[in-house]
């Protein structure tokens, strides 16, 4: 394997598994495209709204449907975007933590 294959295995890889990490808070989502430098997916939030977010070695941004800022998690992307996206996320935490006790 190449590095530039690998690499491009890496961004589809690592946007894959962020996305299913996430899909709690999401209606859906679709890979469109990888590359060496990034790969891309379409999401659909819970507001029905539909962003294309890219992840590339400088994180990831949408880069249709919202505003263009860079994120070190797809979690802080989704939750500077989605309030829906937030109040669920806080409601499996909570789930979780009520596990604990």
């Amino acid at each position: 394997m190449t590095v530039s294959s690998s690499l491009a295995s890496f961004c589809h890889t690592e946007l894959h598994r962020a996305l299913k990490e996430q899909s709690f808070g999401i209606k859906n989502f679709t890979s469109l495209s990888s590359s060496p430098d990034q790969a891309t997916a379409a999401i659909v939030l819970f507001e029905g709204h539909k962003i294309i977010v890219q992840l590339t070695t400088r994180g990831y941004s949408i880069i249709e449907g919202g505003p263009s800022t860079v994120h070190e998690t797809l979690e802080g992307l989704l939750s500077s975007i989605s309030s829906l996206y937030s109040k669920k996320r806080q409601e499996v935490l909570m789930a979780k933590l009520s596990k604990l006790t």
